[in-house]
């Protein structure tokens, strides 16, 4: 029986691996390939709204948004990683474990045992457990190292979350450039289409009468080659001209998700609609819009975070683990005095050369700390470069618009005069078409040059944080979206969004200066009180102090009459007190980093006393700053107009606190 049993085990096991050695992968045939297409294609285009009548630019910007792939791809990506963040919260919670299993032996687990040094032989065998068990459990536990290390997986989740969402941002502001600029490419091309088709085929028509009129020799070799060669070079300039602009309609397509071979025309605009964009925000107002709502530096942020939580996470992984379980028990054993019991254990573990880990730990964690700190510094210097060099390109831009388009009305009526002439020689035919073909060209140069403008315009909104469609904007439909993005296009055009972010940015500031004036103003009257102290402790002595120090004191910016109870009682008991108090108050100080010069390395990290701050020459967004440091040397340096705002912020918060 006992043979017959291993072979049969042997036999199984035999079968089990010929059968893993047999598994062989099998190649794509034509129908898998031509069942996938189709499925994809149906799922790119298939739940798509159709294109009905003209596509205005806020109509591609909103199809782009709603059914481009890209962003698509990205907004999954931000769903995943709240998901996961989600889904990471869980982590914190206990476990709770149920275990149920069945056991059966051939054979009783019989033993026997005997004395430690004793010669007498063993007893009878005896067994303890039937030879088949059913047991149960439900068990709950909770590693309370584990419990930490989950919290800080959950944080840094949520801010992956959050890096995802900038991420998508910059995908928005880009892909919002690219649909504009190849609108205007199709604009350009829908409107030059015809006209480009009709002068080719005129000159072509030239040319084969040049060339017979050289073949029958009316006229003299040279002339009719040069006038072969200006006609030649006309035909090449209208092919490039042609070539580039055939491109422009897959590329709008491409973008805004339509398939290629779909027949669709935009909006032709009127030519005083193209207007230049204005605004009347500084670059100081831009810089701080980009230090605030930049993606690249709020995604730095994040990841700043992130490494942070990292650190933490390496540090408590130092500490010893600790295991909690409770549950209850079940074994069918009939043996078994009470087939139920509930069951507690705790433990702890700890690997002791965690100690020696410790300081390298810590240098790792500061050395992190400096690399976040230099990193972020860094990309803030990046963004103010961003924010001038896309202000100097907006100019650029507008620059190269105006002189284009004024080439284009002097070439525009170039062209109507000499259609209005009645001149059909070779040279009245030669004239008339190349000056057509220099309007094509000119007019080309012409929307281009006002894509470059609005492509600039996207350009400075997407440094600054600005999205073309506010947030929390609700839109099922291609229409309802279109409308919010032509309203925000056209806060684009007048500068209305940058101006409107700027006040509000600028609200923002007036509240929490607000907020600090009544601890700020009784700060400031108590350096009135220490100046008038040494004052009058020069020229009358330390009597009269006494006397004229009691009036300054009892002026606070809010009083009560309980305040006003508790302050005579504390006159009459020991006026001299409150003043000394105000003597003895130590200077506040905050760090400040100062260059040497407007953006001139290097930086020097400096303790100024915030009653000693001065400012003094302006450049641009930086200023000359002095101010006293710990030792009482005065130090002069350059700072940038944000740092230096929110040094002072920081010094009134140390004076309601010292207050």
């Amino acid at each position: 029986m006992q043979i017959h049993k291993t072979k049969l085990l042997a036999t199984a096991s035999m079968v089990a691996f010929l059968s893993a050695c047999s598994l062989t992968s099998e190649p794509l045939t034509n129908e898998d390939t031509t069942i996938s297409a189709e499925q994809d294609l149906q799922k790119m285009f298939g739940d798509n709204e159709a294109i009905n009548g003209e596509l205005t630019l806020s109509d591609a910007v909103a199809r782009a948004l709603m059914y481009n792939l890209d962003h698509k791809a990205r907004a999954m990506e931000q769903a995943l990683s709240v998901s996961q963040a989600d889904l990471e919260k869980y982590e914190l919670l206990p476990t709770l474990t149920a275990n149920a299993g069945y056991s059966h032996r051939s054979e009783y687990n019989a033993t026997n045992s005997q004395d430690v040094g004793s010669s007498t032989p063993p007893g009878a065998y005896s067994y303890s457990a039937d030879k088949g068990m059913v047991t149960t459990d439900l068990t709950m536990g909770w590693n309370m190292l584990d419990f930490g290390v989950g919290y800080f997986n959950a944080k840094q989740n949520g801010n992956r979350a959050l890096i995802a969402e900038e991420r998508r941002r910059k995908v928005i502001h880009n892909l919002v450039k690219e649909v504009q600029r190849a609108y205007w490419r199709m604009v350009a091309a829908q409107k030059l289409e015809t006209r480009v088709k009709m002068t080719i085929t005129n000159a072509k028509r030239a040319l084969a009468q040049a060339e017979r009129v050289e073949l029958e020799r009316l006229r003299a070799p040279e002339e009719s080659l040069r006038y072969q060669k200006r006609l030649l070079q006309n035909l090449r300039q209208l092919e490039t001209v042609n070539q580039e602009l055939a491109t422009a309609k897959f590329e709008l397509a491409a973008l805004i998700n339509v398939a290629p071979n779909t027949s669709f025309r935009v909006a032709l605009p009127a030519e005083e609609t193209l207007d230049v964009p204005k605004w009347e925000a500084s670059v100081a107002d831009m810089e701080l819009l980009a230090f605030h709502n930049n993606p690249d530096l709020r995604e730095k942020m994040y990841l700043t975070r992130i490494s942070l939580d990292e650190t933490k996470k390496s540090l408590l992984s130092l500490l010893p683990g600790i295991n909690l379980d409770y549950g209850r028990n079940y074994d069918d054993n009939s043996y078994l005095d009470e087939n139920r019991w509930y069951e507690f254990s705790t433990a702890i573990s700890w690997n002791i050369f965690n100690v020696f880990k410790l300081p390298a730990r810590m240098k790792f964690s500061e050395a992190n700390e400096r690399l976040a700190e230099v990193q972020r510094l860094a990309l803030r210097m990046a963004v103010l470069a961003q924010v001038h060099v896309a202000d100097r390109q907006y100019y650029s831009a507008v620059q190269k618009f105006e002189q284009l388009n004024k080439l284009y009305n002097v070439d525009k009526r170039l062209t109507f005069h000499l259609s209005k002439r009645q001149n059909n020689t070779s040279q009245g035919v030669l004239d008339r078409i190349s000056q057509e073909t220099a309007t094509i060209a000119s007019e080309l140069m012409r929307y281009q040059a006002y894509a470059d403008v609005m492509a600039s315009i996207g350009q400075i909104h997407s440094t600054l944080g600005i999205g073309i469609v506010p947030q929390g904007t609700q839109a099922d439909n291609v229409p309802s979206l279109s409308k919010a993005v032509a309203q925000a296009m056209s806060d684009w055009r007048t500068g209305k969004a940058i101006t409107a972010t700027v006040q509000s940015m600028h609200k923002i500031v007036v509240q929490e200066e607000k907020r600090n004036a009544p601890e700020t103003e009784v700060a400031n009257s108590a350096e009135q009180v220490e100046k008038l102290v040494d004052q009058q402790m020069t020229d009358t002595g330390e009597s009269q102090v006494k006397a004229q120090a009691e009036t300054p004191i009892s002026t606070p910016v809010k009083k009560t009459p309980t305040a006003e109870t508790e302050k005579r009682g504390a006159e009459k008991s020991n006026p001299v007190k409150p003043v000394e108090k105000v003597i003895k108050t130590k200077p506040l100080y905050v760090e400040f980093k100062l260059n040497n010069g407007p953006g001139t390395p290097p930086v020097y990290n400096l303790k100024l006393a915030c009653g000693s701050l001065k400012t003094d020459v302006e450049k641009d967004s930086w200023v000359e700053l002095s101010g006293k440091d710990e030792d009482g040397l005065n130090r002069v340096g350059w700072i940038h107009k944000i740092y230096l705002m929110q040094g002072k912020l920081e010094c009134k918060k140390l004076q309601a606190l010292q207050s």
